[in-house]
């Protein structure tokens, strides 16, 4: 008998989850928050086990179409002086590739593929988890569309991945569902410049106690010119906590000057 899933979230995660499944032979169902899936977010890393995990799913051939080898790995003090160095992914002898790719397009390609493999129907979006039930036989997921109205999905197992804010877990573990702040924010943006150090690097720079900055390129060939779209992330250390908001505009003017010393 074929088993019922629901996944909270329509993000990598929740993607992956029900293309895995349902190769597996279940029935799973995911249902996003938001009105309409859009290719959000900035810059990851799909590390080797990660690699590996796509090459499984038969998607390899488009995640490198769509990210950057990653071929090395280099570390630089606050004053850009190098202090160590290494190979990535199959340079370093991995069986699978390190790749670099915009969350969105990452996004794009996993939906893509549900829709294909499990039909336009797997995919309910505008339904906001409020929680659950469950009995001895089954689960119950509960959500509220955008008007308001409260809908229900009976099936045999619930698998939350909508992330910090999840409301399953909330009602799991009402003690320690919020947030601690680390005392670190991240400030992300994006840069279009010619490639670096061979199109393939991952820079980490700065003293982590201070503040460091990680860039690595997430497109080649972006324009005529033969460009590369490179994600960067600043950590600023000491930073008052503020409301944790990915779609939240920044002044980078707090942030431009904090790597004035390094010359690289």
């Amino acid at each position: 008998m074929t088993k019922k899933i629901a996944i909270i979230g329509a993000g990598l995660g929740g993607l992956t989850t029900a293309l895995q499944l349902h190769a597996l032979g279940f029935e799973p169902m995911v249902f996003e928050a938001a009105r309409e899936i859009r290719p959000l977010g900035v810059g990851i890393v799909s590390q080797t086990y990660a690699t590996k995990e796509i090459t499984a799913l038969g998607l390899l051939d488009e995640l490198n179409a769509n990210s950057v080898d990653a071929t090395e790995s280099l570390y630089y003090n606050q004053y850009g002086q190098e202090i160590y160095g290494e190979r990535c992914g199959t340079h370093m002898g991995y069986e699978h590739a390190m790749r670099y790719i915009h969350r969105g397009t990452a996004q794009m390609m996993l939906y893509k593929a549900v829709i294909e493999r499990l039909g336009k129907d797997a995919v309910v979006s505008g339904m906001r988890c409020t929680g659950f039930r469950q009995d001895a036989d089954s689960a119950t997921a509960l959500f509220k569309d955008e008007a308001g109205n409260e809908t229900e999905y009976r099936c045999d197992a619930i698998i939350a991945a909508d992330g910090i804010k999840s409301a399953v877990r909330r009602q799991l573990y009402p003690e320690s569902h919020e947030p601690h702040y680390s005392g670190i924010t991240l400030w992300r943006g994006v840069t279009k410049m010619p490639p670096f150090k061979g199109g393939g690097t991952i820079l980490h720079i700065g003293a982590p106690s201070q503040g460091s900055l990680i860039v690595y390129p997430i497109a080649d060939n972006i324009d005529a010119e033969g460009n590369t779209l490179v994600n960067w992330v600043v950590e600023q250390n000491g930073r008052p906590a503020g409301v944790e908001d990915w779609n939240a505009k920044a002044d980078v003017k707090e942030i431009e000057h904090m790597f004035d010393e390094c010359e690289l």
